[in-house]
């Protein structure tokens, strides 16, 4: 006999849905505290800091988080590791700057160059902003209105905070239109050759993607960003832990074996099985579950262990689905979907290096490109070489399903 569930209201909730991280926190939802590693990360004051994670892993809600710290300091904080003890932080305020490049993703070049600038613009005078040269936010390179302003004495040293989330988006949006591309990936580069040269009035550059892809030179000599994508100290900055699981979960997980009438252990065992099993680091062992589809799962476990991934990556994330518009794309992922299961195929070997090389657009290897977006992930060897394998069972299924489509 099925056991009856207690009541969800006496739990706190799930944050289903939720990338602000200012109304997690106002609204008492369930939020996995890592703000000693958020810490560590906004501690840098000497290169741009670039992570790289697959969709439905929480990118949006740590750039929500650098900006409620760096803008409103301690006050969405409060309880957690980063607002007590000997770690407290003690950093003053900053006026922040967030681009969603997401928001833009489809939009012409030109549209485009116009949100960067008229966005530094507006968001760093304030009421108070003005055109620094007549029609200048319009067709200005971002370099060179960023090295503007960035002459501009009235702006205090290291009171800028720059946030740009998605910045591959507009990259992805317009694969497959060569000119467009071109001239977005001029703009690009403009804007973070800029971010380097106003490191006066910059405390702290964050740049997230899902791919590693643009001009090559992108960020190597242009921004000199911090790739923090297969640290091994920051592997667990996105995703649940098993820790953290059983620590903020565990009443979540004790109302989904009621309600489907297993053991705790049960429904443990089978969670981790089911949307477990990633690893973004080679020397860091420890795995993560992907959130959305954990937070999915326990809304409505009456559901089962249903497969949340597509859902989670969009339906297949935008660059892979135009990557398989071309044949050779199609038949290395059908090649790679069957030989993955072999963990003696030379060919899952991937090293170190060749995980942190950057792609021209359009260029990423296909292995590496289904490492980026989650359907692929690591597991250790001997560093600096790891196996790529596929992380559970739903994206196990998910990769059958994207495989079958690519042969149709």
């Amino acid at each position: 006999m099925r056991i009856p569930a207690p009541e969800k209201d006496c739990f706190k909730k799930l944050p289903l849905g939720n990338s602000s991280f200012s109304a997690i926190r106002k609204a008492g939802q369930i939020y996995a505290d890592k703000t000693a590693m958020i810490a560590d990360l906004a501690d840098n004051e000497d290169a741009p800091v670039f992570l790289m994670r697959p969709r439905g892993f929480g990118k949006s809600l740590l750039v929500s988080a650098l900006e409620s710290l760096f803008s409103k300091g301690l006050a969405d904080f409060k309880g957690l590791e980063i607002a007590t003890g000997e770690n407290r932080w003690r950093d003053t305020a900053y006026r922040v700057v967030r681009f969603d490049l997401s928001a833009v993703a489809n939009s012409s070049p030109a549209s485009f160059k116009t949100y960067l600038n008229n966005k530094m613009i507006s968001e760093i005078y304030g009421n108070n902003h003005y055109l620094i040269t007549s029609g200048q936010n319009e067709t200005g390179q971002p370099g060179v209105i960023l090295s503007n302003i960035c002459d501009d004495q009235a702006i205090p040293d290291k009171s800028i905070v720059f946030l740009v989330d998605d910045y591959d988006a507009p990259i992805t949006g317009h694969l497959g239109k060569s000119q467009e591309l071109s001239e977005i990936s001029d703009i690009l580069y403009s804007f973070f050759a800029g971010i380097k040269f106003a490191e006066r009035i910059l405390r702290f550059v964050f740049i997230a993607g899902i791919t590693r892809t643009g001009r090559e030179d992108l960020f190597s000599s242009r921004c000199n960003a911090y790739d923090i994508s297969a640290d091994d100290d920051f592997g667990m900055l996105l995703g649940i832990t098993e820790d953290e699981l059983r620590r903020y979960f565990d009443p979540w997980i004790k109302n989904a074996a009621a309600v489907l009438g297993m053991s705790i252990p049960d429904v443990y065992a089978k969670m981790k099985s089911v949307y477990g099993g990633f690893q973004f680091s080679i020397g860091n062992e420890e795995t993560v579950y992907n959130p959305r589809s954990v937070i999915s799962f326990l809304s409505n476990p009456e559901n089962g262990f249903r497969n949340y991934w597509r859902s989670v990556s969009g339906n297949t994330p935008d660059v892979l689905l135009k990557y398989l518009q071309k044949a050779d794309n199609r038949e290395s992922l059908i090649r790679l979907s069957d030989s993955v299961k072999d963990e003696k195929n030379r060919d899952n070997i991937v090293a170190f290096d060749e995980i942190m090389a950057k792609a021209e657009p359009g260029q990423i290897p296909m292995k590496i490109l289904l490492l980026e977006t989650g359907y692929f992930t690591l597991k250790s060897i001997n560093f600096p070489y790891g196996r790529i394998a596929v992380p559970n069972e739903e994206v196990s299924e998910s990769l059958s399903r994207l495989s079958l489509k690519a042969q149709s």
